[in-house]
């Protein structure tokens, strides 16, 4: 072990005077200012900017644009546009999967109003307004049950209305004979 961090400290050591005489030349990309610069660059929309002979901007003419960028390879540069581009989309498309979570877990009312904040650019951390929302359903439920409850009119034959996932309703009498049966045959078997 001790021969190992020997070695190790010698290994830095040279490392160190490498760096000292022959320093990096250039930044890379993600430390460099030329990653912040085209970030604002591509919230201004200039990789969409029409030019006056009607054809879209090329990425070599954005690369001439700062010298910050000149830093780089044209390459690396036009990859990294491609790639700024694709992380945007993709925010977007997880902005519809954060709505269609919502719309699996939560009722109607309060997937609509957070479907609205979300499009307005409201919510910031989804998991704070789901705590919310669940709160605020739970006070209005103790509410609801804190009422006296209304009095059902009778009902007048044996079906059952089921609902379903889709909204609709429907009724059943299979099911209300299944359920009388099975309460016939308990009756039987406890007697």
């Amino acid at each position: 072990m001790s021969k190992d961090v020997m070695f190790f400290g010698l290994d830095m050591a040279l490392l160190q005077e490498q760096r000292k005489k022959d320093p990096p030349k250039r930044l890379p990309w993600h430390r460099s200012p030329a990653k912040a610069l085209l970030e604002t660059d591509i919230d201004n929309d200039v990789h969409l900017q029409i030019l006056p002979n009607g054809k879209k901007i090329k990425p070599e003419a954005i690369y001439k644009s700062r010298s910050e960028y000149q830093e780089h390879e044209l390459k690396v540069f036009r990859n990294h546009i491609y790639q700024e581009v694709k992380r945007r989309e993709k925010l977007k498309s997880n902005v519809r999967f954060a709505k269609k979570k919502l719309r699996v877990v939560r009722p109607v009312i309060a997937t609509n109003q957070a479907i609205d904040l979300i499009e307005r650019g409201e919510i910031v951390d989804m998991e704070e307004e789901r705590k919310r929302l669940t709160k605020k359903l739970e006070s209005e439920r103790l509410d609801n049950q804190a009422e006296p409850p209304e009095t059902a009119p009778p009902e007048t034959d044996n079906s059952t209305t089921i609902s379903t996932t889709s909204g609709t309703s429907k009724t059943s009498t299979m099911l209300a004979k299944k359920r009388e049966a099975a309460s016939k045959k308990k009756k039987k078997a406890t007697l």
